[in-house]
């Protein structure tokens, strides 16, 4: 990895889901292939060291950052013109533990796109928190999973869930007696 070759850096970026309604975002950057000139899309993600000896080990992503580096490279696809078009993410991974730091190649997957952009769009398109389909539920103590305290949009979920700490941790609980507990 040389980050000599890097051509841009906090990319914005757009997308048009199928109800006509955009999405913006910002990707870390873009590389250009010393050999071959072709442009490559960036991703920089800290992991603590379990995810981090995790992915090093099998190359497997959580699926949010899968998705999300499908979505920004349709969209890179889309806004810019390159040839050969984007086809290629260059993913680094960092564990926060030690600083130590891992790069693997990954490609655009064209059929991983439609339903994303599906899914996406009916998110947008919800007029209430009960329209939205959810990936995460709480649990019999009313925890919810650790991915929803990190997502911008909990509260749209679970409007009537508390933010508490454990050692630290920031996690989230909805009231167990609560509707939005009821899936």
């Amino acid at each position: 990895l040389h980050l000599d070759n890097l051509i841009a850096e906090e990319v914005p970026l757009s997308i048009k889901l199928p109800s006509g309604a955009q999405l913006r975002g910002r990707c870390d950057g873009l590389l250009a292939d010393p050999e071959t000139g072709e442009i490559r899309l960036l991703e920089i993600k800290t992991m603590n060291p379990y995810s981090y000896g995790s992915w090093t080990r099998s190359g497997e992503l959580e699926d949010a950052y899968y998705y999300q580096m499908q979505l920004y490279m349709h969209a890179l696809r889309q806004e810019v013109a390159v040839e050969p078009p984007l086809s290629t993410c260059v993913y680094v991974g960092i564990d926060k533990g030690s600083s130590e730091w891992h790069a693997r190649l990954y490609d655009y997957e064209p059929a991983a796109v439609p339903p994303l952009l599906e899914a996406l769009d009916a998110v947008v398109r919800a007029e209430s928190p009960e329209e939205v389909a959810r990936h995460h539920a709480p649990d019999s103590r009313g925890e919810l999973p650790w991915q929803c305290i990190y997502c911008d949009f909990w509260r749209h979920c679970w409007p009537e869930a508390e933010p508490y700490e454990v050692g630290g941790k920031p996690k989230l609980r909805v009231p167990i007696d609560s509707k939005s507990n009821q899936q």
